[in-house]
């Protein structure tokens, strides 16, 4: 099989994953067979069977209905969470980068002080000061990932500035923002779109460890992290289906984005350093 054929076969894998799971979330209303949140003590913690194809948690709900619509909070806050860090990060890279001088020693140095910050450690902090909700988990995920876009944008953009046909526009008269957004914008697109992906699954991990420390998406809204941390982890030795239900949806899910990242960035033929962790 050759290099090509690997990458179509990989990015066709990871992608039909992704588009599965994103059909089972956006369309939970219509494949949960039971309601996610009704209550049923007189059938708690019920193995898998013709009734509940996976069971019943600690007080009685359904188990499978929760598994599919506990992407939704999930998979949104991800996607939220990354495209507010995308747009930051891209707005203080191209400062810094076309700037230059003054201006990106000053952002780089703020990005250095938020890179020296341990980022679970302040994510945690700035929920728990918060408070657990929408707002104030964005907020953190946003201040923790920031500056991976930024160091990715600063470094593209320094580089596609000191081409000649940038020194050339410049030369026939072209603005400040005709050369960012019709020259430099679109060569730097790429590798923005590959880090978008790949740190979306690093959010979706996060928001499940928030969830996990009863920090993140809070009862009773259905949410693979919150499912682990509650009745999952109390009785994951009677019921351990509670267990690996919504641990095999993180999986699948992370392994999907990440998966798809690196497809794209074969598929772009994109270096490998332009997407690592900065």
């Amino acid at each position: 099989m050759t290099i090509r054929k690997k990458q179509n076969l990989r990015l066709a894998l990871s992608g039909g994953l992704l588009l599965l799971i994103l059909f089972m979330t956006v369309f939970a209303p219509w494949l949960a067979p039971c309601d996610p949140t009704e209550i049923d003590m007189t059938n708690r913690l019920a193995a898998p069977g013709p009734g509940h194809l996976l069971g019943t948690d600690a007080l009685g709900r359904d188990v499978l209905s929760r598994v599919i619509y506990g992407g939704r909070a999930s998979l949104l806050l991800a996607v939220i969470a990354t495209s507010c860090s995308m747009a930051l990060g891209l707005m203080i890279g191209l400062a810094a980068g076309y700037c230059g001088g003054i201006v990106d020693g000053i952002i780089t140095a703020i990005s250095n002080i938020f890179q020296g910050l341990p980022g679970t450690i302040m994510m945690i902090a700035l929920v728990g000061i918060l408070g657990s909700n929408t707002g104030s988990i964005v907020l953190a995920l946003v201040l923790t990932s920031w500056v991976g876009f930024s160091r990715l944008v600063r470094g593209e953009v320094m580089q596609v500035k000191q081409e000649l046909y940038i020194e050339g526009t410049r030369c026939l008269g072209a603005g400040h923002w005709r050369i960012i957004l019709r020259h430099i914008l679109p060569n730097i697109r790429s590798n923005c779109i590959i880090l978008f992906t790949t740190r979306v699954g690093r959010v979706v991990l996060s928001v499940a460890g928030l969830s996990y420390l009863g920090l993140g998406i809070q009862p009773p809204t259905p949410d693979w992290g919150e499912m682990i941390s509650g009745s999952a982890r109390r009785y994951f030795r009677s019921a351990p289906h509670l267990l690996w239900a919504p641990g095999i949806c993180i999986i699948l899910l992370t392994l999907s984005i990440n998966q798809l990242g690196d497809a794209l960035r074969d598929r772009l033929d994109v270096k490998q350093d332009a997407v690592k962790e900065l």
